[in-house]
């Protein structure tokens, strides 16, 4: 927990004034990634967020949020900025899945739409925001951050579901991160999880996610009445 109050406030003192966190912490990229591409991209930058959370739900201690709390802020902050829809971040350049198996030869970026991601990643942070300001009694900021997640959910669902409750990205990874974050409507869970299945099942019960989808693939099939499938994952060579 120390070591990680630690990096935490590094995080912070990196962070830049409009609340962007840099691909790694130290930045010993200097704010720049890829010949000045861009200063940071989805689920990294997430860190900001969900590393306070994740400690406080292993210590049960609010101080790391408290102590997080503007950071955390800023980061949701800087996402609503990007682009021209509040509700979706769709812009800039995302590592994505990075690494993924079902990437195309040569790439590292993974099959899965870099902004369906990135846009379900800032679904994620902004509900833990939301969840953190009410933990912490800031009710005002509550309503914002929880209304702000009510509007990305939908805004998700509208450009990443198709009329069929089909994810425009066919991949473990998508279906996986959409459940874990709660962005399947009700009526498109059960056919959302058996889709999951199936690709898992179509690569001979192996997995091809990349940075993104595998910390999420066991939990989610456990989480839906799929363990065996998780633990057949989890067992492979």
């Amino acid at each position: 927990a120390s070591f990680f109050r630690k990096w935490l406030r590094d995080l912070a003192y990196n962070q830049m004034e409009d609340g962007a966190v840099p691909f790694v912490v130290p930045d010993v990229l200097k704010g720049t990634f890829a010949d000045s591409l861009s200063r940071t991209t989805a689920a990294w930058g997430d860190a900001a967020v969900i590393c306070p959370w994740t400690i406080y739900q292993c210590y049960g201690d609010k101080q790391i949020l408290a102590q997080q709390y503007d950071s955390m802020r800023a980061w949701v902050d800087y996402i609503r900025t990007q682009g021209s829809e509040e509700y979706l971040w769709d812009t800039g350049l995302h590592l994505g899945d990075w690494l993924a198996l079902d990437s195309e030869e040569g790439s590292y970026f993974g099959a899965t739409d870099g902004t369906l991601i990135a846009t379900a990643y800032f679904a994620y942070s902004t509900q833990i925001v939301a969840q953190t300001a009410k933990l912490l009694n800031r009710y005002s900021d509550y309503k914002t951050y929880q209304s702000l997640h009510e509007g990305i959910k939908a805004a998700f669902v509208t450009r990443y579901f198709n009329e069929a409750g089909q994810l425009t990205s066919n991949t473990q990874t998508a279906q996986a991160i959409a459940l874990y974050f709660d962005l399947v409507p009700e009526q498109y869970k059960k056919q959302v999880i058996q889709e999951l299945v199936r690709l898992i099942e179509k690569r001979n019960m192996h997995l091809d996610t990349g940075f993104v989808g595998t910390p999420y693939l066991c939990l989610v099939l456990s989480d839906h009445g799929y363990a065996d499938v998780a633990y057949t994952l989890l067992f492979q060579n």
